[in-house]
């Protein structure tokens, strides 16, 4: 089919190369100092991955490693000086940060 021959591969640090088809069912959760503040899942965004990233990689390049935000589910908050945010995509990858 057309969709298998325009497969794409991402690599995401800690996470082995996985074709894009796998990344439509995965748990994403943000917490500020412990406290989740949003969960959700990529099964629920509004538009799928493979047009989010076709989209960005038209107007700037992608590698491995970065982050793109596209939106948020409910949940959303002003941060302060000194919070913790942990980002994660569960049995994937963290990222953690301090709020300067």
């Amino acid at each position: 089919s057309s969709r298998r021959r325009h497969t794409r591969y991402i690599s995401v640090t800690g996470v082995q190369t996985c074709a894009l088809p796998i990344l439509k069912e995965l748990e994403l959760i943000l917490k500020v100092n412990g406290q989740v503040r949003q969960q959700g899942s990529t099964s629920q965004m509004i538009f799928p991955l493979e047009t989010l990233i076709d989209f960005v990689r038209q107007h700037f390049p992608v590698m491995p490693g970065d982050l793109l935000l596209t939106g948020t589910p409910s949940g959303v908050g002003p941060l302060k000086r000194e919070d913790i945010v942990e980002a994660e995509i569960v049995d994937k990858i963290t990222h953690k940060w301090t709020v300067k």
